[in-house]
């Protein structure tokens, strides 16, 4: 028999009833939620069932209690993620743990907020309210198309892991990502600010060629029926960009050659680790698929891009460059913390907020997760489960801190290696 409790102001209290009952039961209620990741929020009024039965915590969420889901959400297993495509200029973002206006995550059909908000301190522990942002990077293949902003953050932390580099992007399989500045150009400089004042002065002048160039495009984009925010085919682009005046292109080129001068290149294949500091410049390359762990901020500062930006009216070049960090980083160096037969586990990259750490298992192989709170995973190589899972590319999992101890196994023919996230006071 289901026990109606109305309207709770506490939903964390009604979970933690349920964890501590020594029978079965099943309770509905409903509380608001504030969605703190739209712009202008509005509360909403979910109902909420929850069932405890032999040892197994099960919620559905609705707006509307006629639709309520008909399949429960088990928060004692890990958490299947269902990705959220976001398309960009240079390709698109597939979010895994997205939690904002334009696009939100989701387990089992019910948004990942509104789970979390049944019991924040239990799911993901205490004082957090979102996950590690888990994403995929998948630019197109074409040059200047699907290189990414180049942009630096002050607060937000990134790590990326290179899963693809189309072969008809980089035939050599070794794809790249602009990555802080060209030493030779910064020691060709009496003093830093004289660097600094140069490379803005090229972004400048791009900037100024740039805006020529997509005032025509716009103009282009509205007569075949294309809004001026609105990503458009690199084919196409390049169609349109072909007809401008010759001379117009080839200034762009050269100017675009000049700013770039003053940044660094970096050779990527796959496997290669990124770890993006805060103040870097980074511009990931068209062609190369990565696999993204960053913190869950959301500011950025754009230096330049080789098109039109459609997320915003304006470049921050002036405020990046002045901000930026000028020294050269350094590839991290992976730390191992685990062997056993058929195993080896390698923390990849270690920030304040969160670390990362590579599972690699040979078939038939498996591993014990020690976890204090939550944690994300998603495959990169061949498949694993966890739970009865499968845990394929690109396959990723939410385990919440009610289900935190798990097994990692291999029952493939070929190894297996997954990628762990994990917040820093979450590593035991």
């Amino acid at each position: 028999m289901t026990q109606n409790l109305g309207t709770v102001t506490d939903p964390a209290k009604v979970i933690d009833d349920l964890l501590a009952s020594a029978t079965d039961a099943q309770v509905s209620f409903n509380f608001s939620f504030l969605p703190y990741y739209d712009p202008a929020p509005q509360p909403l009024q979910l109902f909420c069932h929850c069932q405890w039965q032999g040892g197994r915590l099960s919620c559905r969420i609705a707006t509307d209690p006629a639709q309520m889901p008909a399949d429960g959400i088990d928060l004692m297993t890990p958490l299947c993620l269902e990705p959220v495509t976001v398309a960009k200029p240079w390709g698109a973002e597939i979010w895994h743990t997205g939690i904002e206006a334009r696009g939100v995550c989701a387990i089992q059909g019910t948004p990942l907020p509104w789970l979390i908000a049944l019991h924040p301190t239990r799911l993901l522990g205490a004082g957090q309210r979102d996950p590690v942002l888990l994403k995929i990077l998948a630019p197109f293949k074409e040059e200047i198309y699907g290189d990414l902003y180049l942009e630096l953050h002050e607060q937000k932390i990134e790590v990326y892991v290179v899963t693809q580099v189309d072969p008809g992007a980089w035939p050599d399989g070794r794809g790249q990502i602009r990555y802080g500045f060209c030493p030779k150009r910064l020691q060709s400089f009496a003093t830093e600010a004289a660097f600094r004042q140069a490379y803005l002065a090229a972004v400048n002048d791009y900037r100024a060629i740039r805006s020529t160039i997509d005032a025509e495009l716009d103009n282009v984009r509205l007569t075949n029926g294309y809004a001026l925010d609105a990503p458009v085919a690199p084919a196409l682009l390049e169609a349109w960009r072909a007809e401008l005046d010759a001379d117009l292109n080839h200034e762009e080129q050269r100017c675009r050659g000049l700013m770039n001068s003053f940044t660094r290149l970096q050779e990527l294949a796959v496997g290669s680790v990124i770890q993006v500091q805060p103040l870097t410049p980074h511009s990931l390359q068209h062609g190369v698929r990565v696999i993204e762990f960053q913190s869950p901020h959301y500011e950025r500062f754009i230096l330049s891009f080789g098109q039109k930006v459609l997320t915003q009216p304006h470049w921050d070049s002036e405020v990046a460059i002045q901000r930026a960090s000028l020294a050269t980083p350094g590839a991290p160096e992976p730390l191992a913390i685990h062997r056993s037969p058929g195993c080896s586990v390698d923390q990849i990259v270690c920030f304040p907020e969160f670390e990362v750490h590579n599972i690699r298992l040979a078939s038939a192989a498996s591993y014990r997760l020690a976890l204090a709170n939550y944690a994300v995973l998603i495959g990169v190589e061949g498949t694993a489960s966890i739970a009865g899972q499968a845990l394929g590319n690109e396959q990723s999992v939410l385990i919440s801190g009610l289900a935190r101890e798990q097994v990692l196994t291999n029952n493939g023919p070929t190894s297996a290696v997954v990628l762990l996230a994990i917040p820093r006071e979450a590593v035991v």
